[in-house]
């Protein structure tokens, strides 16, 4: 049985009303620098041996503004973390003690009047100094790998793909990084400040999942509800990487369903083995836009039995195990393959029904329809056109008080250290937005 309900359905993402594309906005007239490429990001590796380690991020404004024109500005600008207080970067960090870092830190005078790291080699020692305070090996990966974040200026918070998973008109499931991706984590404050002045309750994963937001799940336009056996799915596609793992979707579901919201029941994908390395997460190897019509089923197997395949689904053609490229079939109706040999971010597209954003370098453009394409200026992050891009629902602002009251029905325990740095990013953020 294949029931269909019109709604307003955002291609790849969900059926939420409201919804807006984001992308990034950064402070002008700034050169963000890395020192070494994050953990587990292949491609910023091999352009890390090119010499390729910077971008400008007059740059990356320029093409926010670029699709946002294209998308006649139905899109939300988003605070990106450059030029952030130096501690917010400690207080992010859910796996350490900040306090005694900050406290460190704080004498070592290597910030300006705002609290920002001032960028020099004497003060990049000064930092690295703190890994003699590690108490364990993992606390020391998490302090090396925010101290490099800290020195590219929170370099990686323009790949907004990563931030968060929108699961409702306002609700979004936060980020967990590993250990030695916490040049990731070190934007947390910002992240949830930013949901909050947005409308949105920010949910935290238990500490020990790791999870990367909409940059490893995405949404199809297909629900499962079966009442008589009190069923209620939402079906997505998933991504194993190493940077978030499939456990991460049990501990979602543990608070959909404490919220009664759909849980989500995921279609695996995987990358063929000598490929994984080069496509660290789902964004790098497919994406897709989807019809707005969301498929209602009974169950599992009435679903792969009825489903009507739909939309646009741009990937690598050489990359995904054959057998995974049999359930995509299933899908999607039409599909678009690129090479990572014209780009190794070549499938990094931000696709709509409408739009199609990709690179210049993609040697079959004349099979993309309404393909508006350009260089990516993040070269030197890895990154490319879809890592900078989310969706998010735009509601009336939530105070902090009333999100600590909704994490307490959820039994989330929310560190003193990281309420303060949430208080500060939102003092820092809330004339962004207006």
């Amino acid at each position: 049985m294949n029931k269909i309900l019109k709604r307003f359905y955002h291609p790849g993402y969900g059926n939420f009303n409201s919804k807006k594309l984001c992308l990034p906005l950064c402070p002008t007239n700034n050169i963000i620098k890395y020192d070494k490429p994050v953990s587990g990001n292949k491609i910023q590796e091999l352009q890390f041996k090119k010499n390729i380690l910077s971008y400008k991020t007059d740059d990356i404004n320029y093409y926010s503004h670029k699709i946002s024109d294209l998308f006649k500005n139905n899109t939300i600008y988003l605070p990106t973390s450059h030029n952030t207080p130096i501690i917010r970067a400690f207080q992010s960090c859910r796996n350490i003690n900040s306090n005694k870092y900050i406290k460190i830190v704080e004498k070592m005078n290597i910030t300006d009047n705002d609290g920002v790291f001032i960028n020099n080699n004497i003060n990049k020692n000064k930092l690295l100094y703190l890994l003699n305070f590690c108490g364990t090996i993992e606390e020391k990966k998490i302090i090396e790998s925010a101290i490099y974040g800290i020195f590219s200026n929170y370099g990686d918070s323009i790949y907004i793909a990563n931030d968060y998973l929108q699961v409702s008109n306002n609700h979004v499931i936060l980020s967990n990084y590993p250990s030695e991706i916490s040049q990731r984590e070190i934007e947390k404050c910002r992240i949830v400040a930013y949901c909050l002045l947005l409308g949105n309750y920010p949910i935290l994963l238990d500490n020990k999942f790791n999870f990367e937001g909409e940059a490893n799940i995405k949404f199809i336009p297909a629900r499962i509800i079966n009442k008589s056996k009190n069923i209620n799915y939402q079906m997505c596609i998933s991504y194993n990487s190493s940077r978030s793992d499939l456990k991460c979707i049990n501990n979602i579901n543990k608070y959909l369903e404490k919220l009664d919201l759909p849980l989500l029941k995921n279609v695996n994908i995987e990358p063929k083995l000598y490929c994984k390395e080069y496509f660290y997460h789902l964004d790098c190897i497919l994406n897709f836009s989807v019809d707005p019509q969301l498929q209602i089923f009974t169950s599992i197997d009435d679903f792969w039995a009825n489903y009507k395949k739909n939309g646009t689904l741009i990937y690598e053609k050489n990359c995904i195990e054959n057998k995974y490229l049999n359930i995509l079939d299933k899908l999607f109706n039409k599909k678009i393959p690129v090479t990572k040999k014209d780009d190794l971010l070549s499938p990094n597209m931000i696709v709509s029904p409408n739009h199609i954003i990709g690179s210049s370098n993609i040697s079959n453009k004349n099979e993309i329809p309404n393909f508006f394409h350009f260089i990516h200026p993040s070269y030197g992050g890895g990154g490319a056109h879809k890592c900078c891009s989310n969706v998010i629902n735009v509601n009336k602002s939530i105070s902090i008080d009333e999100w600590l009251e909704f994490c307490k029905k959820l039994d989330i325990n929310v560190k003193n250290d990281f309420i303060l740095g949430i208080k500060s990013e939102i003092k820092r953020l809330e004339n962004f937005f207006i």
